[in-house]
């Protein structure tokens, strides 16, 4: 049987992928303030998307997600909590760019025109709270997750929160103290 999709919480905000773009309509991004992260700051630099992993996260609990051994910025959206968006560590900086977790978030799904409405002070309640979770974690293949934990200047989630991932618990490593 198909899985139903359950119905967006009535103070989430929805939008759908590009109608003209290639590939299956999908949805793109949902934000939930009670269950999402917003950015704390601005959107770092879009990545090419071939620098771009989006894996299943059981496939890189386990190490099967077919990924180069590593350190792996991560996050993993609320309106796909089965799989996780991934760049390798070698590719955070490219011809002089730097990417970061926002960099794995789409513009649309980070904020329209985020930068004509860019105001610290209320960045919290202007910001789409489309990110579940976000952190580092190292990978082998054949292995899977060695460590992982919250380190996301971005997003800041926090530690108690990576219950939300599916990731192995006894391999989470904290950096902070909630």
């Amino acid at each position: 049987a198909e899985p139903q999709e359950e119905p967006a919480p009535e103070d989430a905000d929805t939008d759908f992928s590009d109608p003209l773009a290639p590939g299956p309509a999908v949805q793109r991004g949902i934000s939930d303030r009670r269950l999402g992260y917003a950015s704390r700051l601005p959107r770092q630099a879009s990545i090419r998307q071939e620098v771009k992993r989006i894996c299943p996260i059981q496939e890189v609990r386990t190490g099967s997600a077919s990924l180069a051994d590593g350190t792996y910025l991560f996050v993993v959206m609320v309106a796909d909590p089965q799989n996780m968006r991934l760049i390798h560590e070698d590719d955070l900086v490219v011809e002089g760019v730097f990417a970061g977790h926002s960099s794995l978030v789409e513009r649309l799904e980070f904020r329209r025109r985020w930068n004509t409405h860019w105001d610290v002070a209320d960045a919290d309640a202007d910001f789409r709270h489309t990110v579940l979770y976000a952190g580092e974690l190292c990978y082998e293949e054949g292995i899977g997750v060695t460590s992982w934990n919250n380190r996301s200047g971005h997003y800041q989630p926090g530690s108690a929160a990576h219950i939300r991932v599916g990731l192995d618990e006894a391999t989470f490593e904290p950096v902070d103290s909630d």
